[in-house]
Parts: structure tokens; sequence; C-alpha cells
């Protein structure tokens, strides 16, 4: 399984093209890809993001998300 950060895919050098993980070859079904619209629109104090990926995998994401976003200084 692959966690992808992808929050700065749109930052790209010399004119470069940013290619996803998840989209070469077969890895869509093992790669679970994180963006963040706090570093997208410049407002990083936000904390909003998501996630992209295949649905088994989500809802595990989801279930600690909700059991844990609620209490930051437990998990740290």
């Amino acid at each position: 399984m692959v966690l992808a950060d992808e929050v700065y895919e749109f930052l790209t050098f010399d004119k470069k093209s940013h290619n996803y993980f998840a989209a070469i070859g077969e890895n869509w079904y093992r790669t679970v890809t994180i963006f963040s619209g706090g570093k997208l629109f410049c407002c990083t104090g936000w904390r909003i993001g998501w996630a992209i990926g295949p649905e088994p995998l989500l809802r595990l994401g989801a279930i600690i998300q909700n059991t844990s976003v609620f209490n930051a200084t437990t998990p740290c």
C-alpha cells in the first residue's frame, strides 16, 4: 500500500509536469493519494484536505479520521 502525499502537485520546475503515482500502471488499486486545500490556496492554517483512492482503503482511513481528529494530543 502507498500513501502518496500530493499536496504540492501544482509546484513543478523547468516546465515539467507532475505524474501521480496512482496513475502509473496498476498502482491505483494500492494507493491513497492525499491533497491539501490549504497548500493549494495558500491558506495553510485551514487544515482542509482530501484523499482519493480505492473505496476499501478509504473506508479504513475514514474510521481512523473519525475517531482521532477530535483529540489531536492523544496520537501525538
